[in-house]
């Protein structure tokens, strides 16, 4: 329960940014009573949520855990995409790949690399690294 209540407490830090919770919930698109049931930490905000907050700004990584690893979302973004750039050898052939899976058209593409997919692939991962971590280093 603490920990409900301490994500609600730094979502309420977050909303201070756009005038507190009822310009939060605007721009979250979220009836006030939504909002209110974040804010009391009767519910947590799940992976749609997560985007929408990320959208506006909001490291997920803080308002879940109370940690900041990196300092914004860009410099998140950038260690995935460098990430994955090491692990993609310079000689690839992109173009070659994405042929052998059928995908010739950009629509197809932007299925293929859906980012919002990806993006909560990775942060799932992140969030068990950071739960194994925390358990690992309270012994």
């Amino acid at each position: 329960m603490k920990e409900k209540l301490e994500i609600a407490q730094r979502l309420r830090n977050f909303a201070e940014k756009f005038g507190g919770p009822a310009g939060l919930s605007r721009e979250l698109k979220i009836t006030p009573q939504q909002m209110n049931d974040y804010l009391s930490g009767r519910r947590m905000p799940g992976n749609k949520m997560q985007n929408k907050l990320r959208d506006l700004g909001c490291d997920i990584v803080w308002l879940m855990y109370g940690e900041i690893h990196l300092e914004n979302e860009l410099n998140y973004r950038a260690l995935i995409l460098r990430k994955a750039r090491e692990l993609i050898p310079e000689d690839f052939a992109i173009n070659d790949f994405l042929r052998s899976e059928g995908i010739t058209k950009l629509d197809q593409l932007k299925e293929f690399l859906n980012l919002e997919k990806i993006f909560a692939d990775a942060a799932m991962v992140m969030r068990e690294k950071i739960a194994k971590y925390k358990i690992k280093n309270k012994k």
